[in-house]
């Protein structure tokens, strides 16, 4: 009786292990499927390649970063080192910046929105350096869906649609509102090269805020090859004439933009903005920017005024540099620290504080008695920063 069982009992050993063999390939397929799903996305290296891309093939190099830029690998360590230069440089250009806490986070999925908002960064980039993109025609940008989500984008989204970087359908493959995808994204890296390669390159000049663009309808039309690019657009009736200036120095600020109900204006030959006006009581929204300043953005009433005088706040923030021994990571006081033409003596705390300082890359250097000199390129963020400089002993001291 006992032998009788063995066949039995072999028998269900055996399917239990069929079935568990069967789970597990199942386990790994799933595993696969999802990696693969995984790999698809673009990521914000995936992004950054593609800028480079863009720039190699145009013959064109961001600003290179002072040799004395030592924080790069506080501020991005984790990235490769052969990869830190050039996101260096683009964090300088403020085309993809970094997080707060100085990480770049490489392999983060980029979303749909976000991709478009940084490749129109790029473009930016290219126009204000002379390197202006052909207009080509495109379906208006209204006939896509945009989520609600990415409304503040819709401006963006029309200088890509003017350029011809991009159409509904390529906007379609992207999957609005879902995570971007890598291999459809090189239909924009192509296309972009093509734009600006594309013959007689022609200035973009924003249409006049009217009904249809109050609408979210798309109403420039290309330049013809060959014609002189107009500085701004012919106007006819009633105008509204803009100034930006500095609040402090109550000059005109270089490089302002301003954008009417959602569309960019281009400014006139004497660095103003003007702006045809629809019917009297109409309302415009009106956002004014610029590198450096704060923005500004305010309601308008046409008819109610013929010019403004806008004041852009100047940023400011407060770096601390904390100096400290190497060796033991102890303060140092009385350590000279000099920024631009100011220089500061740390204190007992080995801090060495400079206050109303413009965000972006600023050259530090500072000297204590013992100590080897030490000079690095400090990022100094919009709120505030503190950063640390670690001095080396002389040998022998």
């Amino acid at each position: 009786m006992a032998w009788s069982r063995w066949p039995r009992l072999t028998m269900r050993l055996a399917f239990v292990g069929l079935a568990l063999a069967l789970a597990a390939i199942s386990m790994l397929r799933v595993g696969e499927t999802s990696s693969a799903a995984a790999s698809a996305d673009l990521t914000r290296l995936d992004l950054a390649g593609s800028m480079q891309q863009v720039l190699d093939e145009l013959g064109l190099a961001l600003p290179v970063a002072s040799p004395s830029h030592r924080c790069a690998s506080q501020s991005f360590s984790d990235v490769a080192t052969e990869q830190r230069s050039f996101l260096e440089q683009l964090d300088q250009a403020a085309l993809l910046r970094g997080f707060a806490d100085r990480t770049f986070r490489p392999t983060l999925a980029i979303r749909w929105g976000e991709a478009l908002y940084h490749w129109s960064r790029l473009l930016k980039w290219l126009e204000e350096r002379g390197n202006v993109l052909a207009v080509a025609t495109g379906p208006a940008v209204a006939a896509v869906a945009v989520p609600p989500r990415w409304a503040w984008l819709r401006a963006d989204l029309e200088r890509l649609f003017r350029l011809g970087v991009m159409d509904a359908a390529l906007v379609s493959d992207l999957r609005p509102e879902a995570i971007a995808d890598r291999n459809r994204w090189q239909g924009i890296v192509a296309r972009t090269v093509q734009a600006w390669r594309s013959g007689n390159h022609a200035a973009v000049v924003a249409p006049p805020v009217d009904a249809a663009s109050r609408s979210g309808a798309a109403t420039s039309s290309p330049t013809p090859a060959g014609a002189a690019a107009p500085s701004a657009p012919s106007l006819a009736g009633p105008v509204l004439t803009i100034e930006v200036r500095d609040s402090i120095q109550r000059q005109p600020v270089v490089g302002a933009q301003v954008v009417a109900n959602g569309r960019p204006l281009a400014p006139s030959a004497d660095g103003r903005f003007r702006l045809p006006l629809p019917a009297p009581g109409a309302k415009l929204d009106l956002l004014f920017t610029a590198a450096g300043h704060a923005s500004l953005r305010l309601r308008h009433i046409a008819g109610t005024r013929s010019d403004l005088s806008i004041l852009l706040k100047p940023l400011r923030a407060t770096l601390t540099v904390r100096v400290q021994s190497a060796a033991d990571r102890q303060p140092l006081r009385g350590a000279s620290v000099k920024l631009g033409d100011r220089q500061v003596t740390s204190d007992g705390r080995g801090q060495a504080v400079f206050r109303g300082l413009p965000p972006g890359y600023h050259a530090v250097e500072a000297v204590a008695p013992g100590f080897q000199p030490t000079r690095q390129l400090i990022y100094l963020e919009e709120t505030g920063s503190t950063r640390s400089l670690r001095l080396q002993p002389q040998l022998g001291s």
